[in-house]
């Protein structure tokens, strides 16, 4: 099971912690992290996006930020951010090179597999740079944490696919 910290609307924790599927049944406020991978490429900026897995649980094979995750009871932002660049696209980097943007709320509901699925919180959003010649991500870790592929694709018009679901 995975906990998570219940936070306030600054995204500061509250003293107690709840599993993440209650999290997502109930609409417990919880944080995440967002990490943005960037490279220029032909004088133009490309975002990394990641094809997100057909097993998992809210937008299945759907493209989706470069690298995100909820942050587990006592973690912080810049670790997890750094932990799920790691885990889900092979990258490694130091804390000094992501860059923060910002902080996104997130409030919705969905229904995935026939369940409500309610996703509330907040999420550090950050940004990392890279010069990839590669034209694909390469993890080996990245079946085991729904990470399915991922694309370099013009960030003038990441949605240019029509596979990403939301920014």
């Amino acid at each position: 099971m995975e906990y998570l910290d219940v936070v306030d609307e600054d995204g500061e924790p509250v003293g107690t912690v709840v599993e993440r599927a209650e999290a997502h049944a109930r609409g417990v406020l919880h944080r995440t992290s967002h990490v943005w991978v960037l490279r220029r490429r032909g004088g133009a900026v490309e975002v990394l996006l990641q094809l997100r897995a057909a097993a998992k649980e809210s937008y299945p094979e759907r493209y989706d930020v470069s690298s995100a995750g909820h942050i587990p009871a006592g973690a912080g932002y810049v670790d997890s951010a750094l932990r799920e660049l790691r885990e889900e696209l092979g990258l490694e980097a130091a804390p000094a090179e992501i860059v923060p943007c910002g902080v996104r709320r997130i409030r919705r509901r969905e229904r995935f597999g026939g369940r409500e699925f309610v996703d509330n919180q907040v999420s550090r959003i950050f940004l990392l740079w890279r010069m990839s010649r590669r034209r694909r991500c390469v993890s080996s870790n990245r079946r085991s944490t729904g990470c399915a592929g991922c694309l370099w694709t013009s960030a003038s018009s990441p949605c240019a696919s029509g596979a990403y679901r939301h920014v």
